[in-house]
């Protein structure tokens, strides 16, 4: 299942009824936050939302999900906190979690080829067309400052290639969306030694932390 989360959203009992309800339960979750993608920043309650609802409820589903592994042995896939969590037990940095621009592309209808699927019609970021490209050697497209320069860049990877270049909302706003990863990391970094704990007691194992990566997953709200 996949999630497009606003100030409308509870993250808590979005995220839990997809996991376990009635109808269609979702044997995995992922969500996008709807930030930093067109400048509808000035109209939007989106720092009082994360502040008081978004980020508190992300520490919730990290508490709740390493509840889920003490006590019924099993890693929920919840991909913005599995993926992470996998790279923080093998201490792995990451590029952008999504592969858009290193190992995720995308084929405009006229077969350019784009290293994210919403930059349609950014033609000066194309890498190449599939009638000349050679697949296995497409060029690189990463992140640009300030990401680069992050002390969370190893764990973020940057988040969101295309609004890291177009940067359609102000400083203020590119900040909050920020403490949301901070937040995700510092929760994930809170519950790292228990989540080991369980790996060495074999609650759980490691390789339940496996998943396919690079699937078009945001993995970094």
């Amino acid at each position: 299942a996949r999630m497009t989360v606003t100030e409308d959203t509870d993250i808590v009992e979005a995220v839990c009824y997809l996991t376990e309800n009635d109808r269609f339960s979702f044997p995995a979750v992922h969500w996008q936050m709807d930030a930093n993608f067109w400048n509808d920043y000035h109209i939007r309650n989106f720092a009082t939302w994360v502040t008081e609802s978004y980020n508190p409820g992300i520490r919730s589903l990290v508490e709740l999900w390493v509840e889920e592994m003490r006590e019924g042995g099993r890693v929920l896939r919840w991909y913005p906190f599995m993926d992470p969590m996998q790279d923080m037990l093998l201490s792995r940095p990451s590029m952008l979690r999504c592969g858009c621009g290193h190992a995720n592309y995308s084929i405009m209808t006229d077969g350019h080829i784009a290293p994210c699927p919403i930059m349609v019609g950014m033609k000066d970021y194309y890498v190449g067309h599939i009638r000349t490209a050679d697949p296995l050697q497409l060029p690189v497209t990463t992140v640009g400052s300030p990401c680069t320069e992050c002390d969370l860049f190893g764990f973020c990877g940057g988040r969101c290639l295309y609004s890291n270049i177009i940067r359609p909302w102000p400083e203020r706003g590119q900040r909050i969306v920020c403490k949301t990863v901070e937040n995700l990391y510092q929760a994930l970094k809170a519950a790292l030694p228990e989540v080991r704990l369980l790996i060495q007691k074999g609650v759980v194992r490691m390789e339940d932390f496996d998943h396919r990566k690079y699937n078009s997953c945001e993995i970094i709200p």
